[in-house]
């Protein structure tokens, strides 16, 4: 039985969060689970019974990003926070602090609330693309923990991209200039989370497995990805919030950098009675350039067109010993979990 450590959760009915509150309330946690509206509650808890027979030991609390008020009450009596409440626009936003602001002020305003409530550890979910964004020409060959983006390179980010960096950033310099001595911060930076899903919460990053096996996306741009499990990213949360080793470092969450077109091929292989359903013919970058003013989807892809940017995980697997699930697994789950679900 696991000793008495409770855990809020931010952003409880995210496709990350609800795996994670899952996994914590089956190893006997006490869980609390930040909403922007607590009417989602009960669909939450409802989502996670088929799963957990704990469902319903889940406590929910009313909190928003871009107000203080609530997370004095969601971060009373918990000994660690999870922060994974984040906007993940499928679009891209007329004005990027649509999504910058939230992320950034939401950050500080969860931190402000664990330093004046006695938490011991915040687990920041922040993202690779606070690793691998504004590089330009000078993109190194292979990624770690100790890069950064560059926000100001304005044509090789996005507002998501942006939004995570700079997150990412205000949280570090909040641990060094407000937090209490004895606060303590550990953030993971997952790649693209693909994976099963819990209830029928879709998220933005499944979008890509999903447009795939109905067509939506007619052909192939030269993009590629750095895809890990969400039961992966997880653990890595979980085992974040406990080991020592954890505190004060950030942490790559990814199995490998993937193709459009390998996703393409992974998929026709798992589900050939679809696969004649699913494009294989590549759409050439200058092709993308041209039409991405009329479509936003296109647009948002931009920065990656013809870059493969290679990610070390490293430290996922030695600090947190994390062997990741194949990308394989990972495309074949979320197609499997989409099919049953009766998305696609």
């Amino acid at each position: 039985m696991m000793e008495d450590i409770s855990v809020l959760v931010t952003g409880a009915s995210g496709f990350v969060a609800m795996r994670t509150i899952h996994d914590l309330l089956e190893t006997d946690y006490r869980v609390r689970g930040s909403l922007r509206s607590i009417q989602k509650a009960d669909n939450l808890r409802e989502a996670l019974r088929p799963l957990t027979p704990m469902a319903d030991m889940l406590e929910c609390v009313e909190a928003d990003l871009l107000s203080e008020r609530g997370w004095d009450n969601a971060c009373d009596g918990m000994d660690y926070v999870l922060h994974m409440a984040s906007p993940f626009p499928a679009h891209m936003p007329k004005n990027d602090n649509d999504v910058i602001r939230p992320a950034v002020e939401g950050t500080l305003n969860v931190l402000r609330a664990a330093n004046r409530s006695g938490v011991k550890r915040v687990v920041l979910t922040s993202s690779v693309a606070s690793i691998l964004y504004g590089w330009g020409n000078s993109l190194p060959d292979m990624m770690d923990e100790s890069h950064w983006s560059n926000p100001e390179n304005l044509k090789d980010n996005t507002a998501y991209t942006r939004s995570k960096t700079l997150a990412e950033k205000a949280a570090w310099q909040f641990m060094k200039d407000e937090a209490r001595d004895d606060l303590e911060l550990s953030v993971v930076n997952p790649g693209l989370i693909l994976g099963p899903i819990i209830g029928t919460e879709r998220s933005t990053s499944l979008e890509i497995v999903s447009q795939l096996l109905t067509r939506q996306i007619p052909a192939l741009p030269d993009l590629s990805f750095q895809i890990v499990d969400v039961r992966d990213v997880a653990r890595a949360h979980i085992i974040a919030m406990r080991r020592p080793e954890a505190e004060s470092q950030r942490f790559i969450l990814a199995d490998r950098a993937c193709s459009l077109c390998e996703i393409a091929e992974i998929l026709q292989a798992a589900f050939p009675d679809r696969a004649s359903s699913i494009p294989t013919r590549p759409l050439p970058s200058w092709l993308v350039r041209l039409i991405a003013p009329l479509r936003p989807t296109l647009k948002q892809v931009l920065p990656d067109l013809g870059k493969r940017r290679n990610v070390s995980s490293e430290k996922m697997r030695t600090v947190l010993g994390i062997d990741p699930i194949h990308t394989e697994q990972s495309v074949k789950d979320t197609a499997q979990s989409l099919m049953d679900a009766g998305f696609v």
